[in-house]
C-alpha cells in the first residue's frame, strides 16, 4: 500500500497550523491583512511614485527660481505665485508658467510658490516682514505639491542677492 496514513496527515496539518498561527500577526501588520496584501503593495507604491513625481517637480521649479535670482534679483518679488497662501498674490512670471507646464505633472498635484523677505541679525533669521531699502536681506523660498488626500511635499531654501 502506498500513501500516507491518517495520523501522518493529521501531523502535517497540526505543524502546518502552528507555523501559520505563528506568522499571522506579522502577515496582518506588514500588509495590512492577509487577504489584502496585493492591493496594499499597489497603494503603496502609487504613494511612493506620487512622492518622487512631486519632489522632482518642486525641486525643478526651486532650482528654476534660484537660478533666475542669481542673475536677476528683482525677476521674483515676494509673494505668492501659482495658487500660494503668502500676500501679496503676484501674477506668475511667463518663464515659471512654461516650466510648469513643461513639467506635466499629473491633474490632481497642486502647485504653490511663495518667496519671503527674511532679515538676518547676524545669529537668526527674522520672521517675514518689510524690509527696508538698503537693508540686508535673504528671500525665502517655499515650493509645495499637494495631492490626493494628505499627500504633500513642501521644499524651503534661502537666497541672498547676487
Amino acid at each position: 500500500m502506498k500513501g500516507f496514513t491518517l495520523l501522518e496527515v493529521l501531523m502535517a496539518l497540526a505543524i502546518l497550523g502552528i507555523a501559520l498561527i505563528g506568522i499571522a500577526p506579522f502577515l496582518v501588520a506588514s500588509t495590512g491583512g492577509a487577504l489584502g496584501a496585493f492591493p496594499t503593495g499597489f497603494q503603496a507604491g502609487r504613494q511612493a511614485k506620487d512622492y518622487i513625481v512631486a519632489t522632482e517637480g518642486a525641486q525643478a521649479i526651486m532650482e528654476h527660481i534660484t537660478k533666475y535670482l542669481a542673475t536677476n534679483w528683482s525677476s521674483y518679488p515676494e509673494g505668492s505665485y501659482l495658487g500660494g497662501r503668502t500676500c501679496p498674490t503676484v501674477p506668475t512670471p511667463a518663464d515659471l508658467a512654461d516650466l510648469v507646464s513643461k513639467l506635466n505633472l499629473p491633474s490632481q498635484f497642486s502647485i504653490s510658490v511663495n518667496i519671503q523677505a527674511r532679515s538676518w541679525s547676524g545669529s537668526a533669521f527674522g520672521s517675514p516682514t518689510c524690509i527696508s531699502p538698503g537693508e540686508a536681506y535673504v528671500k525665502q523660498i517655499e515650493v509645495e505639491v499637494r495631492w490626493g488626500a494628505g499627500g504633500k511635499v513642501n521644499l524651503v531654501t534661502f537666497v541672498s542677492s547676487p
